[in-house]
């Protein structure tokens, strides 16, 4: 834009300096004019000059003085533009940037950040995959919400404070956190996104920091993004991270209610796993309401019920590696503190009909928790209890250790998530199709191809007085391209049910082709992203699968025939012994 004068006149001052910004109507030049009336020259628009032609003398009208740019007002601060401080706030902007909340830019800046990013990101053969901390990579808990301090390790267990609080915080890492943060960090730019605050999110990015073998940051301060600088302490926004452009962008969390959509769909980017949890603690941390898309499975199915119960393959074993007398007092006494909290918990839930996976029970507080305010309120009974149960412990136990607790933990999740990702990143950079140029249609294919084929019926998982269509159990077997029905048809494949004796089930035992499994099979093969052998899954020992009468007998079932004859021959000579 060029500036000039109304008349001929004679410049007196320049009252701004080339590149200073201004905001409409500065003034920028004084000046006499035609009937020597002393003048100043205002500003039409917001913005700086660039280069200025006359510094002072005499100037005829229209000629050009100066060469001004006007503001695009492409970054904001506070409803401020950054540039040149006028208030934007009725301009049509997005709020972007880590640890800056009143940052915001316009549509084109953002546009310009995104093809910034996406460049940088191809050029470097990268995508960008945000993490979620909380029961996603990691399990924190503070000193007072242990009920057995944990040996601290150094290497998988951590202990730390954070500045200006006395609180100390103990964190487990998922098993397998090491590998997968640094084969993560060779294919993907690293991002935070926790309901932490931004203190402990910073100190957790430095133990994973230190875990790793990373000469470089494994994130940068921006990459990082707390509750400090989330709008909403109930969801999150990835237009925080990328305003303009998701379509190279990953994202790991361990719950699926918070990335929503505008629409109030689940983020097509999301890859969602099994919440961690390793501490026995009677509160979590940074715990969101309860997730509405949890999976409501029977207690003697849901994956953490007791391995023996849970019909196929599981996990934790606790192995207490306490052998003298006192820590056998402790671990006796500790055990009865426990039941009791167990006891209570089951009180204040008896009228619950359906029982969710302890797991993701323990997230069900109904606000979340200040990291450095420890919530007030306590039973007062339970506190009494506690502390007698504390003092007694001390006075007889000889010496005071911390109670050691090992843990075989068969937690393979984070290795199932990478080999996603490592598909995800070889066919995004080797396909030719624009199409599947686009993390969100990679992941999509690939989770639809899990239980691609199946045609599920569901017997006594879903609530009767619900729709089953909105079922979260229905919604993920869909998701992962499973089709559901509602009645036993010869399209069926599987019958997925919790208890035998149902007309369904009674109707798959006589049906050629069906599977009759335990719901424990679809979770597992959502969880694992591969579809699991049914005939781990079966219900109540059924047969998995329809056999005539005069059909041979399975390995299993002959092997089955022969352990049960071995215990048969047993019992009668133990008999003919007594007798």
């Amino acid at each position: 834009m060029r500036l000039s004068l109304p008349t001929s006149s004679t410049i007196l001052q320049w009252r701004i300096r080339v590149n200073e910004p201004f905001v409409n109507e500065h003034p920028l030049l004084d000046y006499i004019d035609a009937e020597s009336v002393r003048r100043t020259l205002l500003s039409p628009d917001s913005g700086f000059v660039e280069k200025i032609y006359r510094n002072d003398g005499a100037v005829s009208s229209g000629e050009s003085i100066a060469e001004m740019i006007p503001c695009k007002h492409d970054v904001a601060f506070g409803g401020l533009c950054a540039e040149c401080g006028k208030d934007i706030s009725g301009l049509k902007i997005t709020s972007i940037n880590h640890g800056h909340r009143q940052i915001s830019v316009s549509q084109r800046e953002a546009q310009r950040i995104g093809n910034e990013k996406a460049t940088a990101l191809v050029k470097a053969k990268k995508l960008a995959f945000v993490l979620d901390l909380d029961h996603t990579l990691i399990h924190a808990t503070k000193e007072e919400h242990v009920r057995k301090r944990p040996l601290v390790d150094g290497r998988e267990i951590f202990e730390f404070t954070l500045p200006g609080s006395p609180d100390i915080y103990f964190v487990k890492l998922r098993p397998g956190l090491k590998e997968f943060l640094e084969e993560a960090n060779r294919l993907c730019e690293l991002h935070i996104y926790t309901m932490g605050t931004r203190p402990y999110a910073v100190k957790i990015a430095q133990i994973l920091q230190s875990i790793t073998r990373s000469s470089t940051p494994l994130f940068l301060d921006n990459h990082i993004v707390s509750r400090d600088d989330n709008p909403d302490l109930n969801s999150k926004n990835l237009t925080w991270l990328f305003p303009y452009d998701d379509s190279m962008v990953l994202i790991i969390d361990d719950r699926e209610d918070v990335w929503q959509t505008k629409t109030g769909q689940t983020s097509p980017n999301l890859i969602r796993v099994e919440p961690y949890h390793f501490f026995d603690t009677r509160r979590e941390m940074n715990a969101l309401p309860k997730d509405p898309l949890t999976v409501h499975l029977p207690a003697h199915l849901h994956p953490h019920a007791h391995p023996k119960a849970s019909n196929g393959p599981h996990r934790p074993e606790k192995v207490i590696s306490s052998e003298s007398k006192e820590e056998e007092k402790i671990e006796a006494l500790q055990s009865d503190n426990n039941d009791h909290q167990e006891t209570k918990t089951t009180e204040n839930n008896d009228d619950k009909k359906e029982k969710i996976p302890e797991a993701e029970m323990e997230t069900e507080n109904t606000n979340k928790e200040d990291l450095n305010h420890p919530k007030e309120g306590q039973d007062k009974e339970e506190e009494t209890k506690e502390e007698d149960l504390m003092k007694e412990i001390e006075e007889e136990a000889i010496e005071e250790e911390p109670i050691e607790e090992i843990r075989v933990e068969r937690d393979a999740t984070l290795g199932h998530v990478m080999e996603v990702i490592r598909r995800v990143h070889h066919t995004f950079y080797t396909t030719k199709l624009q199409a599947q140029k686009d993390v969100k249609v990679l992941l999509s294919d690939r989770r639809r191809s899990v239980l691609q084929g199946c045609v599920l019926l569901f017997s006594g998982l879903i609530p009767l007085k619900l729709d089953p269509k909105l079922d979260p159990l229905w919604r993920m077997a869909e998701a992962f391209g499973a089709k559901c029905t509602l009645k036993f048809s010869p399209d069926v494949t599987h019958v997925v049910a919790a208890k035998a004796g149902t007309e369904k089930v009674t109707q798959a035992l006589k049906t050629e082709n069906v599977f009759l499994i335990n719901a424990n099979w679809l979770y597992e093969s959502i969880r694992q992203w591969s579809r699991m052998p049914e005939v781990d899954y079966s219900l109540d020992g059924l047969p998995v699968k329809y056999q005539p009468t005069d059909a041979p007998l399975t390995k299993k079932q002959k092997s089955d025939a022969e352990e049960s004859e071995e215990e048969d021959f047993a019992k009668m000579l133990e008999d003919e012994l007594l007798n």
